[in-house]
């Protein structure tokens, strides 16, 4: 279902990260360019395609306030089934247009995605041929994710980078480059995997703080495709086997929205506050990841739907930028 995507050299991002002698690469791995808009193609797609080969489904049922919905309605219609997307009441217009432009029958419930998902698992239980489509938390979307290390390996003609940054929700996308980079050895040469939350949406943080694993009370970020409560209990569990390869960072929401006008003008890509995340890593890898470190730097670019140049502008005046 899901396209391989680019990886270029940034020469901006790059060049900003240069200094004193020590030159930095920073890759783009631009997820933003699939059929969905997001990664979340590469899971959903890949968890939906192997449930078809074995069970009798009509309808994929999702939760998801916006890009795990768009990947289910996406692979869906491409499959020929039917998607039902239960949605928050926080789930943009734009975004609703959109699934509704996959076909898909679009549920506005609840408050947070918790209660979206709820009604989701509800509905698929009283439907035997409906496969419920989680955003995250299975082993067969990350495993579909981990098709992105694959692809990084072949486009650096198998040399690996010194690290990967990527922004974390649940945890589906981290995993499955964590499982991807095991699979290849990638830990055993030192590879770092940069997790990068924002403030208000930091699950996976402040359960690294509190050595044990967090549930957060809301979400108060922009950033509401990261808005995941809880992160995977997996991805815990890898932190604690192979914490000196996964590092866990938070950026704040302003820092956000500069980064994603930055990307903006640099690359002309427009993305989400989800992935900007990433990014503002990225920019600024002097201040989080230290001095004349990481020469080779793979910044997963995720995409996501969730944002217009309306957004953008309204952001940047919440922010005074």
């Amino acid at each position: 279902m899901h396209l391989e995507t680019p990886l270029l050299k940034s020469h901006e991002i790059s060049l900003l990260n240069s200094n004193n002698g020590f030159e930095r690469n920073i890759y783009l791995k631009l997820d933003n360019c699939q059929p969905s808009g997001s990664f979340k193609i590469r899971g959903i797609g890949h968890l939906i395609k192997e449930n078809l080969l074995n069970n009798n489904i009509e309808t994929v049922i999702s939760s998801s306030g916006g890009n795990a919905g768009l990947a289910a309605a996406c692979t869906a219609q491409k499959l020929g089934i039917k998607s039902v997307i239960i949605t928050p009441t926080t789930v943009f217009p734009s975004v609703v247009d959109k699934l509704k432009s996959y076909g898909a029958e679009v549920i506005i419930h609840g408050d947070i995605w918790d209660e979206a998902d709820k009604q989701a698992r509800d509905l698929c239980n009283k439907n035997k041929s409906a496969l419920y489509v989680p955003p995250f938390d299975n082993e067969l979307i990350w495993k579909g994710n981990s098709s992105i290390i694959e692809e990084i390996k072949c486009q650096m003609n198998d040399e690996i980078p010194d690290c990967v940054i990527a922004s974390v929700g649940g945890g589906g996308l981290i995993l499955g480059l964590i499982e991807g980079a095991i699979r290849n050895g990638w830990f055993e040469r030192d590879v770092k995997i940069i997790a990068v939350e924002t403030v208000g949406a930091d699950c996976f943080y402040q359960s690294v703080r509190a050595g044990k694993i967090v549930s957060l009370d809301s979400i108060t970020s922009i950033a509401k495709s990261l808005g995941a409560r809880t992160c995977a209990t997996k991805l815990f569990e890898y932190y604690q086997k192979y914490q000196d390869n996964i590092y866990s960072f938070t950026v704040s929401d302003k820092e956000v929205v500069e980064t994603m006008e930055k990307f903006l003008n640099d690359h002309r890509f427009l993305v989400e506050p989800s992935c900007g995340a990433s990014l503002a890593v990225a920019y600024n890898m002097d201040k989080y990841l230290g001095k004349g470190k990481y020469k080779n730097v793979v910044v997963e670019v995720c995409g996501g739907s969730a944002i217009t140049l309306e957004n953008l502008l309204n952001y940047k005046k919440i922010f005074l930028i």
